[in-house]
């Protein structure tokens, strides 16, 4: 036990320490924006205005950085040149938004914005109040009308009640797997009491990290997914030893932490890979 609490205690240390190594595993923020009025026949380009000078990789342009993109010079320019009265930055990152009608940006968006969008056949732009992201995966609904861009939270929570569904059948669904055939855990008590750990650590991790989403900003997130995963499994450990004496069938508490470290090694692993392959579900 000594030996497990020191490694436990050795992964929360490096949690703590400074998160730039950590700060690109794990999903990312995201703003996502549903854009009403648009012409499809009218070519449409859209960014979002940052209250800051850069976020993540997306920075303005200082004269030696361009990244003009498939925009094209021309556009590119449009923006650059764009004078925002409260003084809002132009990040460099541009999507067409007329086909499909949406502005997704998915990796380290600004807290503080506002809609931006140009027209190239006119000239004109169009610009929506200041906003702020609100969660960790922050939904808008945009709406153009003679000229004029509002923008208002729209959060989706029936997709959200349908990806931690998703999320929790699919880490349970593994970590049963890990218990069945790496550690031999066969019978219906114990696998039963695999689930039902994985259920009530999934339902408590999404709850703190939508508190902290909420109270604290999406980027927090971000930087502390990797201590969030060892409390996790620092939990797990101590559950499993719970339940499997609860249901009559005991497993050596070497094992319970070992069959926690496995699962959420396994878990983690297939969810940022299924972060970059299902946007949006991880």
């Amino acid at each position: 036990m000594k030996r497990i609490a020191a490694i436990i205690a050795c992964l929360l240390m490096l949690a703590l320490l400074p998160t730039a190594a950590f700060a690109d595993m794990g999903p990312k923020p995201s703003v996502r924006i549903g854009i009403e009025g648009l012409d499809p026949d009218e070519p449409c380009w859209g960014t979002l205005l940052s209250e800051e000078a850069s976020t993540g990789p997306s920075r303005a342009y200082d004269g030696e950085n361009a990244r003009v993109g498939e925009a094209g010079e021309d556009v590119w320019r449009a923006f650059v040149d764009y004078e925002d009265p409260d003084g809002y930055y132009f990040l460099q990152e541009l999507w067409p938004c007329s086909e499909d009608g949406q502005l997704w940006w998915t990796y380290y968006p600004p807290e503080e914005f506002k809609l931006l969008l140009y027209f190239p056949e006119t000239g004109e732009f169009v610009s929506s109040g200041k906003c702020s992201a609100y969660a960790f995966t922050s939904w808008f609904d945009a709406r153009l009308s003679d000229g004029e861009l509002a923008l208002s939270k729209s959060y989706d929570y029936s997709g959200a009640i349908v990806n931690f569904a998703v999320r929790c059948a699919l880490t349970v669904a593994l970590e049963c797997a890990a218990a069945y055939f790496l550690f031999r855990l066969r019978t219906p008590g114990r696998l039963k009491a695999v689930a039902a750990v994985n259920v009530i650590t999934q339902l408590a991790l999404n709850l703190v990290v939508n508190i902290i989403a909420y109270l604290a900003g999406s980027f927090m997130i971000a930087f502390r997914f990797f201590l969030l995963e060892c409390l996790v499994f620092a939990a797990e450990g101590a559950l499993y030893d719970m339940f499997f004496r609860r249901a009559g069938e005991p497993v050596p508490v070497k094992r319970c932490w070992a069959l926690s470290l496995v699962g959420n090694l396994m878990s983690y692993a297939l969810g940022l890979w299924l972060a970059y392959a299902v946007p949006g579900l991880f």
